[in-house]
């Protein structure tokens, strides 16, 4: 006759065995592949000399870092005309002499006719009329240091067009041009990406994206972070399911400040039938 106390043992570790192999059978992983969160092209957006390249491929490079110089000597010759005319105020400097000494004649010219009575009226309208064209000839050369102002940096604008900037922080991935080469307008100059964040993209059952919105944190596992357990917030879930798969596309960003997960290598989420992650 067997023990009471071995029975109900071994009942006990069935239970639990089926309860693992149920948990199990739940269980289903869904492997996906990983995105930068900007791969950026970066066109030639003037035509133009390549001057200097100023990184290689492999660079980390900051938001606003200067990455390529096209030859620019003679916007930054405009660029110094521009700023020696703005600067250059001696018309209006003489304009506003002008319109002062006027004045001061003006009133002279009423104290003293009001004292003596000798300066005629023809007079006193000469001496009006200069103070109103000296006073339009300032306002003249007002406008004019304003034109003046709009084409300087008119000018700054197009020196600045000679240098491609990094957008967004990121590594540099390939420099298509060397010094010396011609860039035309819309030539692809240099690509980066920026791998601070990534996006893993996911095609998943309707079951398992009904689970899912915008905004949950799902941990993944991915090849190239050592099999670390990376928790990252959902980003996208497609309101449609694909007709040839039957699958729905899901997309999750990723923190990936030291660089450690790369795009086109693969990423694991588990979840369970209950749709979450796990």
């Amino acid at each position: 006759m067997k023990n009471p106390r071995f029975l109900l043992c071994w009942r006990r570790l069935l239970v639990a065995l089926s309860c693992l192999m149920g948990t199990l059978a739940q269980a289903q992983e869904y492997v996906g592949l990983v995105y930068s969160e900007h791969d950026i092209q970066m066109s030639a957006p003037v035509v133009g000399l390549l001057q200097r390249t100023l990184v290689r491929p492999g660079d980390r490079v900051s938001a606003g870092q200067s990455l390529i110089e096209l030859e620019d000597s003679v916007q930054r010759i405009e660029v110094k005309r521009r700023a020696h005319v703005l600067k250059d105020s001696s018309e209006l400097d003489a304009a506003l002499e002008r319109l002062e000494l006027a004045s001061k004649l003006w009133k002279i010219s009423q104290e003293v006719n009001a004292a003596t009575q000798s300066i005629s009226e023809e007079e006193l309208l000469k001496l009006q009329m200069d103070i109103s064209a000296a006073a339009g000839k300032v306002q003249q050369l007002k406008a004019q240091k304003s034109r003046e102002q709009i084409e300087l940096e008119s000018a700054q604008a197009e020196l600045a067009l000679r240098t491609l900037r990094a957008p967004v922080p990121g590594v540099v991935t390939d420099v298509m041009f060397d010094p010396g080469e011609w860039a035309k307008l819309g030539d692809v100059i240099l690509k980066m990406v920026d791998l601070s964040q990534v996006e893993l993209r996911l095609n998943v059952p309707p079951a398992f994206a009904a689970g899912l919105k915008r905004g949950d944190a799902v941990p993944a596992v991915f090849e190239s972070a050592k099999g670390t357990s990376v928790v990252g917030v959902v980003k996208f879930v497609s309101p449609v399911v694909d007709a040839a798969s039957g699958l729905v596309d899901v997309r999750i960003r990723y923190p990936n400040a030291r660089g450690d997960i790369r795009p086109g290598l693969k990423g694991t989420v588990r979840a369970t039938k209950s749709g979450t992650g796990g």
